[in-house]
């Protein structure tokens, strides 16, 4: 590979929809995985450094993220690459560094409790990035072995070794995600309600204590308490995301919950009129009732109609969503809520200095 340039200042792998990459490295030229259908490789040459996402998306591949390398170390496994989210922009990897801020600030200020949220939720954003990296590495892998093996023929359906791997990937995130919904809910509900001298008997850590004792204490009209509101209640994603959280942990594992879940390919057309094969994980669109089904017995009433409901869930005729789709999806919301919990923040996030007094020794730099 030639070396980084002014030019081309990374070498970048685009993780795609359904589990296929598309590797620029130090040139124009992008190239994908897995193959076409017909066998050939694909590929094409980029205008510029810039132009390329907008490249690929043009082809109808949507990117959930991109590595990037900068240095020889990431490039030789030294290093992790830097990863990234894109949903446009860098949104969640931006809530890392502003969390981290506010921390900094609080920590200046000598305000222990926000100090230690803030630096909490900016621990866990970059936790749930980082599992969101781990479902498109655990789609690529099951997506090229099904193609290696000759065996990814469009309306495929099927389950192997990598199949629950990449659902116990879906499901990491689920209960990682929500460890951050309540970090977010326990900064709203102790750092900035406090300014409305709302009075907890003991303080609110989950979404649930704050939306059940500190929510209806918030004064009207109150723009954060409707976002919240707004989430939690009805069909709001917050509330979505917590009941496919209490699936998994209280009920059953995702991919029982709905039946049997399997992989399913599809064959994405490109424009040139080629397709390539994409690997679909399905995911039930009703967890709320799959939770009520189960609790209540109701789903082991009548074996027959157990085994039917099953049947149906492995042929794909029950109601699914992808769930590398979902989980992008849901995970650009979260970063957008957090990106108005901090705006709201009465601590203003300060960007940490380091100056001569904060060094001791020489300073040695790695390329």
């Amino acid at each position: 590979m030639n070396a980084l340039t002014e030019e081309w200042p990374a070498a970048r792998v685009f993780h795609l929809t359904g589990g296929a990459r598309a590797t620029n490295l130090t040139s124009p030229e992008v190239s994908f995985e897995p193959f076409l259908v017909s066998g050939q490789p694909f590929k094409f040459t980029g205008r510029d450094f810039r132009s390329i996402p907008a490249e690929i998306q043009a082809l109808g591949f949507k990117i959930i993220g991109v590595d990037h390398y900068t240095s020889r170390m990431e490039l030789d496994g030294q290093f992790p690459p830097d990863w990234r989210i894109l949903m446009p922009n860098w949104l969640a990897w931006e809530q890392g560094q502003v969390w981290s801020r506010i921390a900094n600030a609080a920590y200046g200020t000598k305000n222990g409790h926000a100090w230690d949220l803030a630096a909490r939720i900016s621990h866990q954003f970059r936790v749930c990035d980082w599992r969101v990296r781990q479902i498109c590495g655990a789609y690529a892998e099951q997506l090229l072995a099904r193609v290696k093996q000759g065996d990814a023929k469009d309306g495929l359906r099927f389950e192997d070794g990598f199949t629950e791997l990449a659902y116990i990937a879906i499901q990491s995130y689920l209960i990682d995600a929500c460890i951050l919904r309540d970090y977010v809910a326990e900064f709203i509900a102790n750092v900035i309600w406090t300014i409305h001298g709302v009075e907890n008997e003991r303080p609110s850590t989950t979404m649930g204590s704050l939306i059940r004792r500190v929510l209806p204490r918030i004064p009207r009209p109150n723009q954060l308490a409707s976002l919240v509101e707004s989430s939690t209640s009805g069909d709001g994603w917050l509330k979505k995301l917590g009941a496919y959280r209490d699936l998994v942990v209280h009920a059953a594992p995702l991919k029982m919950a709905g039946g049997r879940l399997v992989g399913l390919i599809e064959e994405r057309s490109l424009p040139s009129g080629q397709s390539m094969a994409i690997l679909r994980l399905p995911v039930p669109v009703n967890p709320l009732e799959l939770i009520t089904e189960r609790s209540s017995q109701q789903l082991f009433a009548d074996f027959s109609e157990h085994v039917k409901a099953l049947i149906n869930s492995v042929l794909g005729k029950t109601a699914w969503v992808d769930a590398l789709d979902y989980v992008a999806s849901v995970h650009h919301q979260l970063s957008d809520f957090a990106s108005k919990v901090a705006a709201e923040s009465p601590v203003k996030g300060t960007i940490i200095t380091i100056t001569d007094a904060d060094i001791f020794g020489e300073i040695r730099i790695k390329h």
